[in-house]
């Protein structure tokens, strides 16, 4: 696995993902930084550089990619999913701070409400699919341990 999170664009270069293609068959690639222009590498070249067998996930969002026939999407991996219903969740039963257990079960919660997906649609589901695929889940994770305390 390789990630990106230096905000340098080009450091994960054709060299390392042909290395990584080379001795492992779906090589992860995920380039973390945003914004896009600030990413390691874009998902057109990592699809190229790894003749399409790259799995990647990115901290910015990139328009799907079509190689070799089969066009991919490429889910944003970062915190798009979990802060907006942390958020409201702390606001919902009036907490003054988000503790890290609020945050761990929120970030968890992203996981458990996901159906399995081939990795060819993304590690997480497209943000356009969010909402129905996974409902309030971070929201009442995130004020479950809030109502505790």
């Amino acid at each position: 696995m390789l990630l990106g999170v230096s905000g340098q664009p080009g450091t994960i270069t054709e060299d390392v993902v042909a290395t990584m293609a080379a001795n492992e068959g779906r090589p992860v690639i995920m380039p973390l930084s945003n914004p896009t222009d600030r990413a390691e590498a874009t998902p057109a070249n990592l699809m190229t550089w790894s003749k399409g067998r790259a799995i990647v996930a990115t901290g910015s969002p990139f328009a799907p990619v079509t190689y070799a026939g089969v066009t991919r999407e490429f889910s944003q991996s970062n915190n798009v999913y979990v802060f907006p219903g942390l958020g409201l969740g702390a606001v919902a039963v009036g907490t003054s701070a988000i503790t890290d257990s609020m945050l761990q079960t929120a970030s968890s919660s992203v996981s458990d409400g996901q159906s399995v997906l081939s990795v060819d649609q993304g590690v997480l589901p497209h943000l356009s699919r969010w909402r129905r695929s996974a409902p309030a889940s971070p929201v009442r994770s995130a004020a479950a341990p809030a109502m505790r305390a």
